[in-house]
């Protein structure tokens, strides 16, 4: 397992890999201005490829909106916040 942050202390990836079973995982992480994850990554090929990508949308006073879950690209969940 490699974990990797940066000077803010955001965790920014994850790597995973089993060599017996040839199967590897990375999770990356993406961060505002404000320190806001923005996009979070996943991808594996544990059982045939996998890529799943949620980004997080935020009001202008920091507090979160929504986030959209994509599965290869293509818009699978959308949660949002009601006010």
């Amino acid at each position: 397992m490699i974990l990797n942050y940066d000077d803010k202390r955001n965790k920014l990836s994850e790597s995973y890999e089993f060599i017996v079973s040839w199967m590897r995982t990375e999770i990356n992480y993406k961060y505002d201005a404000n320190n806001r994850l923005i996009e979070k990554t996943y991808v594996s090929n544990e059982s045939g490829e996998v890529k799943t990508k949620s980004n997080y949308e935020y009001n202008g006073n920091g507090a979160f909106l929504a986030e959209k879950k994509s599965n290869k690209d293509v818009l699978t969940d959308e949660i949002k916040l009601v006010v």
